[in-house]
């Protein structure tokens, strides 16, 4: 783990960076870099110490960043879970990136277009500035991107929990009052990318847990007029209710079996 997460992934990204800017010194950074885990977890460990070694203005040493992203991964295809990856990248930009908001998302969206590691990033964003990373959020539901509309529903389960990725922030805002983000799933709800529709359930099956209410409301709303694709994202999120045996959840359950 501590090669693989740690020492490797450094040198990894050292030596890509390295490639971009001949002026960062692949032996100082890899020697300043503290091989000891620290509460951020790797990501964060390599994040700090990146810091000290690229240009000291956040968007020159972002500029640098997005050039060892890699290539974009097709759009039709899920992203396979190597989010450790880019991991340092994204955390680079959670924690020195939040008073730059335009490119630190634009950051984010290229983030998201290769790993799953931007989803933790984000809600460092919709912690600290709800309303103007709502804003983006709504805009990129209607993304032309799936791994970026993908990116909405995955960043805001209020669940959210990464082995990979330790330090996941809670998202109080959503968990006081779904209705914020049960209307951004509500953009997503019919989704031409099965992957995001199969986010959606599993953002719903989270919010089913704890504001049962307000999701149940939404779910008989969403099923007057639901075809094949919809029932399918409702009996997704209902999945973990149903083995609970709750009763709102086997009546929806019944009218979707019912409706097609």
């Amino acid at each position: 783990m501590r090669d693989k997460f740690g020492t490797d992934l450094a040198r990894t990204l050292g030596e890509k960076i390295q490639a971009i800017d001949p002026s960062f010194s692949l032996a100082a950074f890899l020697c300043s870099f503290d091989r000891q885990e620290g509460p951020g977890g790797w990501a964060g460990q390599i994040a700090e110490t990146l810091a000290t070694h690229l240009p000291p203005r956040y968007p020159d040493a972002l500029n640098i960043l997005l050039q060892i992203l890699g290539p974009e991964h097709p759009v039709e295809k899920a992203i396979p879970n190597q989010g450790h990856k880019l991991a340092p990248v994204a955390r680079f930009v959670a924690r020195y990136g939040l008073d730059y908001f335009a490119e630190s998302m634009q950051a984010l969206a290229e983030i998201a277009k290769r790993s799953h590691a931007a989803q933790v990033a984000l809600r460092e964003f919709i912690v600290h500035d709800l309303q103007r990373t709502y804003a983006q959020l709504q805009t990129w539901t209607h993304s032309p991107n799936a791994h970026i509309r993908r990116l909405v529903s995955d960043a805001t389960r209020p669940r959210l929990r990464l082995i990979l990725m330790p330090g996941v922030t809670k998202l109080e805002a959503f968990i006081a009052n779904p209705e914020p983000l049960l209307d951004l799933l509500e953009n997503l709800r019919d989704d031409p990318s099965q992957m995001v529709r199969k986010s959606v359930a599993g953002n719903l099956s989270d919010i089913l847990k704890y504001h049962p209410g307000p999701a149940y409301q939404r779910l008989a709303r969403w099923q007057l007029d639901a075809g094949k694709e919809r029932q399918q994202v409702i009996r997704g999120a209902l999945k973990y209710s149903l083995q609970k045996g709750d009763s709102r959840a086997l009546a929806l359950a019944d009218k979707a079996t019912t409706t097609q």
